[in-house]
C-alpha cells in the first residue's frame, strides 16, 4: 500500500490488496487463467473479437452505433470519418486500441496514457487531447456515482498520474497477476479522472494494455463486455473503491462474471488438455516398454471413440479384431487383466471402457 499526501485533496491511497471475502473467486480465476489454452477451445469467444471490444467500450456510454457498424468502421482508414460524431468515436477506439497494442513492449508511462487519450478525442469536439485538465470537475460517472468528486487542481493530477505510473512498475506491484495490474490502473485512471473528458475509455484501453503486456491474450478484450453486459453492477463495484480505495468488491466482480463467460470454453480446453496428456502417457509406455504397439493403439483407439468392450468382442467384432484377431485368447486376456492392473481401463455396465480418469488428482 502506498499513502501519499496531494497539494489541495485528501489524502490518496495507492492499494492492491484483497479481502479475504474475495480472494477465493479472484484465485480461481487467476488459476484458469494460468491453464495452457487452446486456442480452438475459445473460439466462440474470439471471433470478431475487436470488433466487439470496440462495440462493449462504446455502449458503456450508450452510443448509438450499432454492432454492425462498429463491424464496418474498423475495416477502413481513419480519414473517411469526418462528420459523424458516432462513427469518429468508433474509429477513435480502435485507433486507440491499436496504440496500445503497438507499444506492448514499453512500459506504463503517462506518457502512453496521454497518447491514448489523444487517439480517442481526435478530430472530434475535445479540449486539449493528450493534455490533463486543468479545473475542478465533476465526476464523469455522475449518472450512476452521486457522492464523488476527482482532485481538482492541475498540481495534484499530475501528482497523482506520476505516482500510480510509478507504484504499477515498481517493486511493491511486481508480483501482482496481469489481471490485477489491469484491474488497478483502470480503476484509479477513474478515480483520479486526469482528462476533461472520455476518461472511462482511456481506462479501459489502458487496462487491455497493462494485461496484454503482461501475458494475457484474448481476455482484456472480452472484459469490455462483461462491463458492458453488466453496467449496474460495474458501477456499484467502481462506486465501493471511490469509496473505500479497496479493490476486493470490483475484483470480485471481475472474476465471477469472467468465471461465468469463459465457463464453455475452459471446459472445452480441459478435454485437450487431457488428450493431449494422455496421448503423451501412452506414447511414454510405449516408449519405456510397459506397452507394445498393438496395446498402444487399441488403448488409442478406444480413448478416440469412447468404446466399450468385452472378452469375446476382441476376439470376434471390429474394430477390435483389428489388434486381437491374429491373438490367442490368452493373450486377449492377459491384455485385459494387464490394462485393469495398470488403471488404463475400467469395468462398465457396457463392458470394458477406457479409464479417463486414471491421470486425474
Amino acid at each position: 500500500m502506498r499513502t501519499v499526501n496531494t497539494f489541495h485533496s485528501s489524502r490518496y491511497v495507492f492499494n492492491s490488496g484483497i479481502s479475504s471475502d474475495a480472494l477465493p473467486l479472484v484465485s480461481a480465476l487467476e488459476m484458469l487463467l494460468d491453464i495452457p489454452s487452446q486456442p480452438r477451445a475459445f473460439s466462440y469467444l474470439t471471433d470478431s473479437i475487436m470488433a466487439r471490444c470496440v462495440y462493449s467500450i462504446l455502449n458503456m456510454d450508450e452510443s448509438r452505433v450499432t454492432y454492425e457498424q462498429v463491424s464496418r468502421i474498423i475495416t477502413h482508414d481513419r480519414s473517411n470519418f469526418t462528420q459523424d460524431s458516432s462513427s469518429i468515436e468508433a474509429i477513435n477506439v480502435y485507433y486507440a486500441l491499436q496504440t496500445a497494442e503497438n507499444r506492448l513492449t514499453e512500459p506504463l508511462t503517462t506518457e502512453l496514457i496521454s497518447d491514448i487519450h489523444a487517439e480517442l478525442t481526435k478530430n472530434l469536439d475535445k479540449p486539449e487531447p493528450g493534455v490533463y485538465r486543468k479545473m475542478s470537475a465533476q465526476c464523469e460517472d455522475k449518472a450512476f456515482i452521486s457522492n464523488y468528486s476527482p482532485p481538482a487542481s492541475a498540481l495534484d493530477i499530475n501528482f497523482l498520474m506520476k505516482h500510480l505510473t510509478e507504484w504499477l512498475t515498481c517493486a511493491e506491484t511486481a508480483g501482482l497477476s496481469p489481471l490485477m495490474k489491469g484491474l488497478l490502473i483502470h480503476l484509479h485512471l477513474k478515480k483520479i479522472q486526469p482528462f476533461v473528458s472520455v476518461n472511462g475509455k482511456t481506462a479501459k484501453i489502458a487496462e487491455i494494455f497493462m494485461m496484454r503486456r503482461h501475458g494475457l491474450n484474448a481476455l482484456p478484450f472480452l472484459l469490455q463486455e462483461v462491463y458492458a453486459q453488466n453496467r449496474d453492477e460495474y458501477y456499484s463495484s467502481v462506486a465501493k473503491f471511490y469509496e473505500t480505495s479497496d479493490i476486493s468488491a470490483f475484483a470480485e466482480f471481475v472474476s465471477r462474471r469472467l468465471i461465468l463467460s469463459i465457463g464453455q470454453g475452459t471446459r472445452t480446453n480441459l478435454s485437450y488438455i487431457r488428450q493431449n496428456s494422455v496421448e503423451k502417457y501412452l506414447a511414454g509406455l510405449l516408449h519405456d516398454k510397459e506397452l507394445i504397439s498393438r496395446q498402444h493403439d487399441f488403448l488409442m483407439m478406444l480413448y478416440k471413440t469412447g468404446t466399450s468392450f468385452s472378452y469375446e468382442d476382441m476376439l470376434l467384432k471390429k474394430p477390435f479384431t483389428n489388434y486381437y484377431g491374429k491373438v490367442s485368447r490368452t493373450t486377449a486376456a492377459r491384455d485385459i487383466k494387464k490394462f485393469l492392473d495398470m488403471g488404463l481401463i475400467e469395468e462398465s455396465e457396457k463392458g470394458y471402457v477406457f479409464n479417463a480418469k486414471f491421470l486425474s488428482i
